[in-house]
């Protein structure tokens, strides 16, 4: 087994890959999900994203054409003390080493290229790490401090993340891998750009369309590499039937997939992503004897099918602490929370609640009249703040008419 590789493991869909390439590729699939990150995947490097353009952006900016000696799996380091010249297996475990050689009163020179410093205060060096080097996880060493393991094997698996190069390991797409991304991309455009069902059926007929135009132009250029070269009608013929049929895009897209028409794709939502059906609850009849209702979302299925992202269960399995003591930075730093004997418990689900009304389009003018609609969301206090703090873990729980909701009170539309 060669030493220098490194499978890559996509924590959401649980695959493994062997190159950044696949692993990439593969992350064309998280782009429209809600809770995506996307961690690179490349040797020694633990950046993560929320977007994968801000990913991909980091792999051409950070990752490619670079030198070996960037790279920790293909160099051993060691210290440059001439009385020590102790190895280390990566850039944290050489810091921690220096350190230890201030502890002992000596000066000690920082290991990174170009970096003239040195110190022998270890709060000036951790300081002077923290200023100019906290964002760098893999730096491009002084030659003093490496040593080259055996690189006959290719310039590792970082390199591979480029496009242009042909590759013969491809990425694995089925049908239904291609549904659930399109799929997904509508739904993005629906809920949280408010794209009507017109626009995105027009969006979907371009789409076929300029696939098709697409696949002409491919099926041409390989006609004409055939008719270059010694190839039987028979298998030419079979190789292009193949390459029109097996079309995941047109196949989930054209007037026939599963993807087509708004009323398929609202089918398909509800039976691939755990959707929750809203339940409607009647509060009584106003003065007019009219029936008046309010909306549900039942809060314990959504609380199921929202902790069944991979994502937010490893965020629940392993909470932050606040380690800055004297500093309030979340709600459970109260007195009231920790006091609590529920709140302290390890498993226990803490759900937010959020109250907000907001008045609705009348084609009229609201000088007619104001349709105001109540809303209640909650999220979940498990998550971590920067996620906690976005619009997209809100999840509604109920709808209600603000006239209704002032008519019948609070109570009776909670305790529904």
């Amino acid at each position: 087994m060669n030493p220098l590789k490194k499978t890559i493991h996509c924590k959401l869909y649980k695959e493994s890959f062997s190159t950044v390439k696949l692993y990439t590729s593969h992350l064309r699939f998280h782009n429209h999900s809600s809770y995506a990150q996307f961690p690179c995947g490349s040797i020694g490097c633990s950046r993560k994203y929320s977007k994968f353009s801000s990913y991909r952006a980091h792999l051409s900016r950070d990752h490619r054409k670079l030198p070996i000696d960037y790279y920790p799996a293909v160099i051993s380091l060691k210290c440059a003390t001439e009385t020590c010249q102790q190895k280390c297996r990566d850039k944290s475990s050489l810091i921690s080493h220096l350190k230890k050689h201030i502890n002992q009163s000596q000066r000690v020179s920082y290991p990174f290229d170009k970096c003239r410093y040195s110190f022998d205060k270890k709060s000036s060096f951790s300081s002077h790490l923290s200023r100019k080097h906290s964002y760098t996880k893999h730096c491009l060493f002084k030659k003093v401090h490496i040593e080259k393991l055996n690189t006959n094997e290719s310039t590792v698996n970082n390199n591979d993340a480029s496009e242009t190069e042909v590759n013969s390991e491809h990425l694995n797409v089925s049908l239904e891998d291609m549904n659930k991304a399109v799929a997904l991309f509508c739904l993005k455009l629906i809920s949280k750009f408010h794209v009507s069902a017109t626009v995105v059926d027009l969006i979907i007929d371009e789409i076929c369309s300029l696939q098709k135009l697409n696949q002409e132009n491919m099926l041409r250029i390989i006609i004409t590499k055939f008719d270059k070269g010694i190839v039987s009608d028979t298998f030419k013929n079979d190789l292009l039937l193949s390459l029109q049929r097996e079309d995941f895009l047109l196949q989930c897209c054209s007037d026939k997939g599963q993807l087509s028409s708004d009323y398929l794709r609202k089918s398909f939502f509800k039976t691939q992503f755990q959707y929750v059906e809203p339940i409607a609850i009647s509060l009584g009849q106003d003065k007019k004897n009219k029936n008046c209702i309010f909306h549900y979302v039942p809060i314990l299925e959504s609380l199921a099918s929202f902790i069944q992202n991979e994502s937010v269960r490893i965020q629940f399995e392993n909470p932050l602490k606040n380690l800055n003591k004297g500093i309030l930075t979340d709600s459970t730093d109260g007195l009231v929370w920790k006091r609590h004997d529920h709140f302290n418990e390890k498993d226990f689900i803490k759900i937010l609640l959020y109250q907000n009304s907001f008045e609705t389009v009348n084609p009229l003018g609201s000088a007619k009249k104001k349709h105001k609609i109540l809303a209640v969301y909650y999220t979940v206090g498990n998550l971590y703040l920067w996620n906690r703090s976005k619009i997209n873990p809100l999840q509604l729980v109920l709808l209600c008419r603000q006239v209704d909701f002032e008519r019948f009170g609070h109570e009776a539309v909670f305790r529904s």
